[in-house]
C-alpha cells in the first residue's frame, strides 16, 4: 500500500506543476508586484480554476505523502519523488511543446536509473 501512495503522491504533486503552469499560462493578468497592481492579480490568480486545481493537487500530494513518512522509511520513500521530473518532463513535452533535448533525456535516465536502485533496496 505504501508504494501506491508514494506514486500517487507523486503524481498528484507532478500534475499540480503542469495545472500551475496552464494556470499561468491562461492568467493573462500582468505578474508584476507593483502595489497598483497587487489586487487585480491577487483576484486573477484566485479565480483561475487551474491554480486552483494545481493548488488542491499539491495539499493532496502533501496529505499522501504524510501518510508515507508515517509508514515508510524516509530514505526509501524520498528519491521517488525524482519520479516527479520525469513526469513533468514528459507531461511538458507533450502539453506544452517543450523542448526535450539529449542532454534532460541522459539526466533523466539517471534518474530512472537511482529509482530502480532505491526500490531494488527495500528490505
Amino acid at each position: 500500500m505504501v508504494n501506491f501512495m508514494i506514486v500517487f503522491s507523486v503524481l498528484c504533486s507532478s500534475s499540480a506543476q503542469i495545472f500551475l503552469k496552464k494556470g499561468m499560462l491562461d492568467c493573462g493578468c500582468s505578474f508584476s508586484l507593483e502595489m497598483s497592481n497587487i489586487i487585480p492579480l491577487f483576484r486573477a490568480l484566485a479565480l483561475n480554476p487551474y491554480l486552483i486545481g494545481g493548488v488542491s493537487l499539491h495539499i493532496v500530494a502533501l496529505v499522501t505523502w504524510l501518510y508515507v513518512l508515517k509508514h515508510a522509511e524516509v530514505s526509501y520513500a524520498y528519491p521517488f519523488i525524482s519520479m516527479g521530473f520525469v513526469l513533468v518532463l514528459l507531461l511538458s513535452y507533450f502539453l506544452f511543446n517543450e523542448d526535450i533535448n539529449s542532454v534532460r533525456i541522459l539526466g533523466v535516465l539517471f534518474i530512472v536509473a537511482g529509482i530502480i536502485l532505491v526500490g531494488r533496496s527495500a528490505a
